[in-house]
């Protein structure tokens, strides 16, 4: 009798963990190579002027882990370089991507941020 009770019960649970399972939400995962695909490029703001230093008029993100923005489109020297690397990238339920990136800045700080892409 404890014995049919006992599996009775395991039973129980089992099937309660297998429903609770399939119920669950979970982050549907994405390489980091193809996240930084999606991020990786030269982006301009042609209507700005460039005129305060925190805020480049142009800015490079390249897929192998350097950031770099430049004041001005046409500046010989950039004015900020970092090193980045993503650390997890996912989906959420409306096709944009998650990154989650460490940012090591040349002469400064090292930040952790979170970088949302909208999807296409």
């Amino acid at each position: 009798m404890k014995t049919r009770t006992l599996v009775s019960i395991l039973i129980l649970v089992l099937a309660v963990m297998v429903i609770a399972g399939s119920c669950a939400t979970g982050k549907k995962m994405v390489t980091v190579d193809d996240a930084t695909k999606q991020f990786a490029g030269v982006y301009v703001n042609t209507k700005y002027s460039g005129s305060n230093p925190n805020e480049p008029q142009k800015l490079v993100i390249t897929s192998d882990g350097r950031l770099e923005n430049w004041q001005v489109v046409n500046d010989e020297r950039t004015l900020l370089t970092a090193e980045y690397s993503v650390t997890e990238s996912w989906l959420d339920s409306k096709g944009n991507t998650y990154c989650t990136v460490n940012a090591k800045f040349y002469m400064g700080p090292v930040l952790q941020g979170l970088w949302k892409l909208d999807s296409p």
